[in-house]
């Protein structure tokens, strides 16, 4: 556990919290055993496994120190060794528990994750709040860090009194084999699950804009054509609107699929494609 904060409650200077960092990550060379795993099972085992590790008073103050904590920031080790698992399958599910999903805790409402290999990624639960508030504040994170965080790295030594505390865990051998029933199942997730990643160059949406045409818009009648294409009917979807202009909103739903979306994938996949045609469905 880091505290970021001085007795004073000001964050501390960037080379201090590089230090702490420093520290956790050379203390942290062993392996230790993977509790996080549990995070991954379904709420009510998880549940069950959580009111009796609770029982121990060990295991009751790290749960406390984690839910009390503003976010976890995982370090791991490579999200892509030897190419066996993808980046966006780390971001989702950790890789497995050959990998990094043991150094979650799913739980969390914030996890933001650094690799070894640079990559990092956020990881957050929707139940207390939107993904538009993680994005402007991914997107404050990194401009602040762009602007003020060059630095030379410190060797100072850490005191006693400013080392990270370790958290610990009181194992017995239920837990042990919850946690390797969490494994087993979170390594069948990860070989279900199929990822494909593009990085589409062509355009972005500031060139959308230039031609009258939403970039949600645009993405969400991508899936529907694929959808379309794929399965040779329209597919339920929907999207995420943000309320928050009103007061106590948060978010609602809107169904994408009308009867404009369908005229918009037949006229895509008619045998003689007009532009005029084209343009006027997606608009």
């Amino acid at each position: 556990m880091l505290t970021f904060l001085d007795d004073n409650g000001i964050p501390l200077p960037i080379e201090d919290l590089y230090n702490r960092l420093q520290y956790v990550n050379q203390a942290t060379r062993l392996i230790d055993i993977p509790v996080g795993l549990l995070t991954t099972e379904n709420k009510d085992t998880w549940g069950r496994v959580y009111n009796k590790m609770k029982t121990y008073s060990e295991n009751q103050k790290t749960f406390d120190a984690i839910s009390s904590a503003i976010f976890l920031l995982c370090l791991d080790s490579t999200s892509n060794t030897n190419g066996a698992t993808h980046p966006a399958q780390n971001a989702l599910l950790g890789g497995g528990s050959v990998y990094n999903s043991g150094n979650r805790w799913f739980n969390k409402t914030i996890q933001m994750f650094i690799g070894s290999d640079g990559k990092v990624g956020l990881y957050h639960d929707h139940t207390l709040a939107d993904g538009s508030t993680r994005g402007r504040m991914l997107t404050h994170a990194f401009t602040y860090a762009k602007n003020h965080c060059s630095f030379d790295a410190s060797t100072e030594h850490l005191g006693d009194s400013s080392k990270p505390t370790k958290l610990t865990f009181q194992i017995d051998s239920k837990s042990h084999a919850a946690i390797e029933a969490a494994s087993s199942g979170i390594d069948k997730y990860c070989q279900d699950a199929q990822f494909s990643f593009l990085q589409f160059e062509n355009c972005g949406k500031d060139f959308l804009k230039a031609c009258g045409v939403s970039p949600d818009g645009f993405i969400q009648m991508a899936m529907q054509l694929t959808n379309f294409r794929l399965f040779g009917r329209s597919m339920p979807s929907r999207e995420s609107t943000s309320l928050r202009k009103f007061r106590h909103g948060r978010i609602d739903f809107i169904h994408v699929v009308s009867e404009a979306s369908n005229r918009f994938v037949g006229t895509m996949d008619a045998s003689l494609i007009i532009q005029r045609c084209i343009i006027s469905p997606m608009r």
